[in-house]
């Protein structure tokens, strides 16, 4: 299981909300997703536009991201059906679960608990699901991007 807990959330709010901090966390949310090693079905590496992927027009209108919002890394969890799933995107995190869709900011994002079960992960109260292996995965990626924003912004 992943946690985070920050005890001065104000604080990191108002380091996070600079422009050049909001950029820094889309940096180190680009580098992860360009470096990682994707393998598991349901994980998919958007190189450089979200339509130059296959669905990618389905997948915008799902999680409901804005024109000129980059896209860096899809996690669908419905098959290819582009009806659950998440984003992470130059402005946050995009996702549908449990017929919601939200945006999270980075500050939003950095406050979120993530955690793992068989097949599965939490994002907070978001409930993903991927059974090919792909959820621990993304659940690693995502602590690792949250922990990698935090010691950029929060420790420099």
């Amino acid at each position: 299981m992943f946690k985070l807990i920050i005890g001065n959330a104000p604080r990191i709010k108002e380091y996070i909300n600079t422009a050049g901090n909001r950029e820094v966390c889309a940096q180190r949310a680009l580098n992860m997703c360009r470096t990682r090693k994707l393998s598991a079905a349901g994980m998919i590496p958007v190189q450089s536009n979200i339509m130059s992927i296959p669905y990618g027009a389905k997948y915008k209108e799902l999680l409901g991201i804005p024109e000129g919002v980059e896209t860096y890394m899809i996690f669908e969890t419905s098959l290819r059906k582009a009806k659950k799933g998440l984003a992470i995107c130059s402005d946050g995190i995009y996702l549908k679960a449990d017929s919601k869709r939200v945006h999270l900011s980075w500050y939003d994002f950095l406050l979120m608990q993530i955690s793992t079960t068989d097949g599965g992960f939490k994002l907070s109260e978001y409930w993903f699901v991927n059974w090919s292996g792909g959820s621990e995965l993304m659940a690693e990626m995502l602590s690792d991007i949250q922990r990698r924003i935090i010691d950029d912004i929060y420790f420099k």
